[in-house]
């Protein structure tokens, strides 16, 4: 692969698109960016039309249907099929007509959870999800590995950083109004966060690798010393309370795997460098938003 291919981002507007259009402009890198009002990926012409107009080499799709509970409803299922499952058939063709190389993302979702903090997931290893969201992106995950095309699978887990929606923001935006978080100490596994896993992920791009990777932190941990390394760093421990209960009595709609870390011996290897702990990437993504839980 050259180093300046030219690459299609899809899902601009979420927190991995919005990243890599961060990274992209830093590095110089020819890209053009579809958020998922201008570019619906379930729709076949659509697709073609900006295929057709971009030309690109690299394709990376950022778009997914990510609602976890809401998966569950009848409604929310066949979106999440939709999106998740019946969208990369059209993407493949795309990618094959035009020759492009496929960057798609996976979740631990696929897994059940029922490993233990020292048995991480290998890439591997078989999926089993828990969930309609986890069964819809396994189904994904699957049509492409199933493809004749060139492609890349990076598979992450409680993906967060400096965009969008996720546990770092909605803890942030908590502790504005609240001194007293609930948070469960029951789910275990290896944060995945976006800054790190754009460049993994430019970085396999760059080095022609194909096939699935797991791009998450190399250490695993629960939810409560994520939240009090957060706390730590913005100072503000000493004056949030936090309460551990058990994911079984948010009484949440889809059932959550309690115990996903994934292996991080593959990426490793190929990149020729150690993967950082969680501790430190998190203190990175921070920094990424000043370390304010104002800018969280």
């Amino acid at each position: 692969m050259h180093t300046n291919p030219i690459v299609l981002v899809i899902g601009a507007n979420g927190q991995l698109g919005q990243e890599f259009a961060a990274f992209f402009t830093q590095k110089s890198v020819t890209f053009i960016s579809k958020n998922s009002s201008e570019l619906d990926i379930t729709d076949a012409y659509k697709l073609a039309e900006t295929f057709s107009n971009v030309k690109p080499e690299i394709v990376i799709n950022c778009a997914a249907y990510t609602k976890v509970d809401e998966a569950e409803s009848e409604k929310g299922a066949k979106k999440a099929d939709l999106v998740n499952n019946q969208a990369i058939s059209l993407l493949i063709k795309a990618c094959r007509e035009f020759g492009a190389k496929l960057i798609h993302f996976s979740t631990d979702y696929v897994f059940d959870g029922t490993t233990n903090q020292t048995q991480f997931y290998k890439e591997h290893d078989k999926p089993s999800p828990l969930n309609v969201y986890g069964k819809s992106k396994l189904l994904g995950d699957n049509e492409l590995m199933a493809s004749n095309i060139p492609y890349l699978i990076i598979r992450v887990a409680w993906l967060a950083g400096a965009f969008g929606s996720n546990f770092i923001k909605a803890i942030g935006n908590k502790i504005k109004s609240d001194s007293h978080l609930f948070i469960v100490d029951d789910q275990i596994s290896t944060p995945s966060f976006t800054h790190d896993v754009v460049e993994k992920t430019w970085e396999l791009i760059l080095r022609n690798q194909q096939g699935l990777f797991n791009v998450v932190s190399s250490n695993a941990c629960n939810r409560i010393e994520y939240t009090q390394a957060m706390l730590k760093f913005w100072g503000v421990n000493d004056s949030v309370f936090i309460t551990a209960v058990k994911t079984s009595s948010l009484n949440a709609t889809a059932t959550r795997p309690l115990c996903t870390p994934l292996d991080t011996t593959k990426v490793a290897k190929v990149l020729g460098f150690p993967v950082k702990k969680w501790e430190l990437l998190l203190q990175e993504s921070l920094k990424r938003t000043k370390g304010n839980p104002a800018n969280a």
